[in-house]
């Protein structure tokens, strides 16, 4: 159970930090939203490095998150040979979970963030894709 928990909560770090959905919002023009399923970050108009989290929208994403890779995990585990659930696997994935953590939490720390329970505002989507680390997939 401790091992399932714990790629769990890997799994969902490195897909939160590295696999999202850009959203491109009728209020902002030409700038672009992040967030999967929810927008949980639009980047603000007063400075080029200040960014606005949506708090609810990141609670709803981590708890979607969770729920699917914990499905994943137990489905696997049930179906899959114990002989592939490798305790070097499970140290790989944490391993890279922590170093995600460490990175957005000094992203956090140098550029200047507004915290916000939800957006105040109204927006229309216009357009949005995938993006993995970065790059996007229109």
């Amino acid at each position: 159970m401790k091992r399932v928990l714990l790629l769990t909560v890997s799994l969902t770090v490195i897909s939160m930090v590295l696999f999202t959905k850009w959203w491109k919002l009728s209020e902002y023009g030409s700038y672009t939203a992040h967030g999967f399923p929810m927008v949980h970050s639009i980047p603000c108009l007063h400075t080029s490095l200040c960014t606005q989290y949506f708090v609810r929208a990141v609670l709803i994403n981590i708890t979607v998150h969770l729920i699917f890779w914990g499905a994943v995990i137990v489905f696997a585990k049930r179906y899959i040979s114990p002989s592939v659930w490798t305790k070097r696997l499970a140290m790989g994935l944490q391993t890279v979970a922590i170093i995600l953590v460490v990175l957005v939490g000094l992203y956090f720390l140098v550029f200047e963030g507004i915290y916000m329970w939800e957006p105040d505002y109204p927006w229309e989507v216009l357009d949005s894709g995938l993006e993995i680390f970065f790059n996007r997939l229109d």
